[in-house]
């Protein structure tokens, strides 16, 4: 399932929140990185809505990934995971030197086609929307 990311991207983009504040390092945030970034995505979160079909997608595909205990979470923790997803596919691209404001379709197609040991980035803009796919 294919869903609207626009705000994360634009949040990221503003300075609001950017990706590694949602995906750092210990390198970049030091020990308590995962406490931080965690903590900053479920903040996010209660400003990112998904719908229930969403919710329901998201928990499928993770599932699928290997997480077995995602029924345990909470539904504002799945959509903090839908954000680090995000953020870290945004990291992810960024690193392959591409510029989310303004870049071309062969440049994004280059930057995205081995991202993150994936045959390509499951982000992906259309007519100045983005979107980041859940789903096997």
């Amino acid at each position: 399932m294919e869903i609207d990311v626009s705000q994360i991207i634009e949040a990221h983009l503003s300075g609001e929140m950017p990706a590694y504040l949602l995906s750092g390092s210990v390198c970049e945030l030091g020990r308590d990185a995962a406490r931080i970034t965690w903590k900053n995505a479920q903040d996010f979160a209660e400003l990112f809505k998904l719908t229930d079909e969403e919710v329901v997608a998201v928990r499928e595909d993770l599932r699928e990934e290997g997480m077995d205990d995602i029924g345990n979470l909470s539904r504002s923790d799945v959509v903090a995971c839908v954000v680090q997803c995000v953020a870290h596919e945004i990291r992810q691209i960024e690193g392959f030197g591409l510029d989310l404001e303004n870049f071309t379709d062969e440049e994004f197609s280059e930057a995205t086609e081995n991202c993150g040991g994936r045959s390509q980035s499951d982000l992906a803009e259309f007519e100045g929307k983005w979107y980041f796919y859940f789903g096997m």
